[in-house]
């Protein structure tokens, strides 16, 4: 057995599996240009794919790693696994996690939307597997029956001040930032604006003309309805407590008749909380997955391997999504 990362000529060994033995027409078995934009955006020889080859090169199983350094070449040592396939239960995949702890040697490893039937034991093994935050800002307006149960912080009784903010299709400055992993803007713009499957903008908060931080987000329609959501994927910069932006995302909300808007994080509760969001209890609906819609699959989990670093972690779910293989239809979700 030997395990290596995958090459551009490995990639027919790696459809076939994906679409043999994880789901057939998978996005993954089908889409090369997929597979080019979120394992070898720099169109390198080798993929940020890694296979387990018998004595005969049949590939018997991959993991696809998504590095923050797949959209900037200065960035090393974060990444996220971003998908598992094997032929069989009986292959033995262990060998994988030996080789990136001793091979790779990452500073900063976690995954997320994970299969717990499948690979929980698994993670279990190497960290704890919890669930992402769901913090919210509901379209006061909406009369959706199926967001009934969202409720808004009362912002009657904050003494904030709210931020100025912009709606914009592209990054030109970073704002100050004093978490991990760091983040570039060649990472945001390669990641985001240049991506060519799904369409994101950019909220920037701003005081006194100084870009505070920004959100990238994403609009997604619900199939079958007119309803639209807004998700928030990814965010950079820092949140001061005694300032808000609940009215300014209102007004965003009820003039794009959006039903709501939403972001998957750790870390930041209490500065999201302070902004005007409210946290998602278990009775709230908000579904996770939306292509195809699945209001039933709970796909908020993750789970941290390693982390050497001793600065606040912030993760988002957009870190790690790359097509995931973890849910049950995964390669259609969000990014």
């Amino acid at each position: 057995m030997k395990i290596r990362f995958l090459k551009k000529k490995d990639l027919r060994k790696f459809t076939y599996l994906v679409n043999n033995f994880y789901k057939k027409n998978h996005i993954l078995s089908k889409s090369r240009k997929i597979i080019n934009f979120y394992y070898n955006f720099f169109n390198k020889d080798r993929l940020f794919i890694i296979g387990l080859f018998d004595k005969n090169e049949n590939l018997l199983s991959a993991m696809g790693l998504m590095p923050y350094k797949n959209w900037d070449n200065k960035l090393h040592n974060d990444y996220h696994i971003a998908f598992w396939v094997k032929k069989n239960k009986l292959v033995n995949s262990l060998g994988f996690f030996k080789f990136i702890f001793n091979k790779i040697n990452p500073k900063f490893l976690a995954t997320s939307g994970i299969n717990l039937k499948t690979s929980g034991k698994i993670f279990n093994n190497f960290g704890k597997i919890s669930l992402f935050d769901n913090h919210y800002i509901k379209n006061k307006k909406s009369k959706n029956i199926f967001f009934r149960h969202l409720k808004n912080q009362n912002i009657e009784s904050f003494k904030s001040e709210e931020l100025k903010m912009t709606v914009v299709n592209h990054i030109d400055k970073l704002p100050t930032y004093q978490n991990k992993p760091v983040k570039t803007l060649k990472y945001f713009k390669n990641k985001y604006l240049k991506n060519p499957f799904y369409n994101y903008f950019c909220l920037n908060f701003f005081h006194n003309d100084n870009l505070h931080f920004f959100f990238i987000c994403r609009v997604i329609k619900i199939k079958k309805s007119s309803l639209q959501i807004v998700r928030i994927v990814d965010y950079y910069g820092v949140i001061n407590q005694k300032q808000t932006i609940f009215k300014s995302l209102q007004d965003f909300l009820q003039k794009n008749n959006y039903e709501y808007i939403d972001f998957l994080s750790i870390g930041l509760t209490k500065e999201l909380k302070s902004l005007g969001f409210s946290l998602k209890k278990k009775k709230d609906f908000i579904p996770e997955l939306f292509e195809p819609y699945d209001p039933s699959t709970d796909s908020r989990n993750y789970c941290i391997l390693k982390n050497d670093y001793k600065s606040k972690i912030i993760m988002v779910k957009g870190d790690g999504d790359g097509c995931l293989l973890y849910t049950s239809d995964a390669a259609d979700e969000e990014d």
